[in-house]
């Protein structure tokens, strides 16, 4: 009864919740194409506005997670660098839930980042999101081997890459 109501107030706190991600090899060619075969886009863009919504009462934080998150969702418009795949609007807009432990991503206004993004299920939701489970990453992390991969599965699937 005792381990019964620990694993309780552990549920009820949110200790258990955790962001788990199977690797991503970053010169695996078929983890690139499995990644841009799910996304509904795939892009380089830059941050020109994140902004913090849904505020909430107390900062979630835990040893796993240092991090202090004050803000259920971020939503963030970007300007379109180079596109791979999918949307080739100037500006795009992602909406994604950074509580603790859900594998969001945040991003930072002035970084330019390579972005693997998806649909909403939700029709009234027209934004893009992303995960700290997908490719996503900061320009300056891309290897020069995704770079390359990309442009090839680009060009084979007739969407020839377009930089803004």
């Amino acid at each position: 009864m005792k381990i019964f109501i620990l694993l309780l107030a552990a549920l009820k706190s949110g200790a258990l919740l955790a962001c788990s991600c199977m690797y991503q090899d970053p010169r695996s060619k078929e983890q690139i194409k499995s990644s841009f075969d799910r996304a509904a886009a795939v892009i380089i863009a830059t941050a020109v506005e994140v902004e913090n919504l849904n505020p909430v009462n107390q900062a979630i934080q835990s040893e796993d997670y240092p991090e202090v998150y004050n803000f259920e969702k971020q939503r963030t418009t970007f300007s379109l660098v180079q596109s791979f795949k999918g949307d080739n609007n100037r500006e795009i807009v992602t909406e994604i839930d950074i509580r603790c432990c859900l594998c969001g991503v945040t991003f930072q206004e002035g970084e330019t980042y390579l972005l693997y993004l998806y649909r909403s299920d939700s029709e009234d939701n027209k934004n893009f999101y992303t995960s700290s489970c997908s490719r996503t990453k900061s320009l300056v992390s891309l290897e020069s081997i995704e770079y390359g991969y990309l442009e090839e599965l680009s060009y084979a699937a007739n969407e020839k890459p377009q930089q803004q």
